[in-house]
């Protein structure tokens, strides 16, 4: 399947990654709601097109707080899919490593 087809999965609900987006767009409204009234640092690692940030914060009443950028995050985005399959960003790093990096 080429990247366009790929892609044009996100727009059908039904489809593995439509659902996957919903929910992670979900998440990312709560958490831009639990933060505290100042602007919100939000970085995002493996965020392909953008979709799932940039879609919440089509409608999300915090969007003109957030700021995209380096460390340190309020919010940080660590998500990737490949092929339809939620894929490990932390490929080759051990578990202590995983909670150390998260921890951080």
């Amino acid at each position: 399947m080429d990247r366009h087809a790929w892609h044009a999965e996100y727009d059908r609900t039904e489809s593995f990654l439509g659902q996957r987006l919903h929910v992670v767009q979900e998440r990312i409204a709560a958490a831009l709601d639990a933060c505290a009234p100042d602007p919100v640092k939000v970085t995002s690692l493996c965020g392909g097109q953008g979709r799932d940030l940039i879609g919440v914060l089509a409608e999300h009443p915090r969007a003109v707080d957030v700021a995209e950028g380096m460390a340190p995050a309020d919010l940080v985005l660590m998500c990737r899919v490949f092929g339809g399959i939620m894929c490990r960003v932390f490929g080759g790093i051990t578990d202590d490593g995983i909670e150390n990096t998260v921890g951080h």
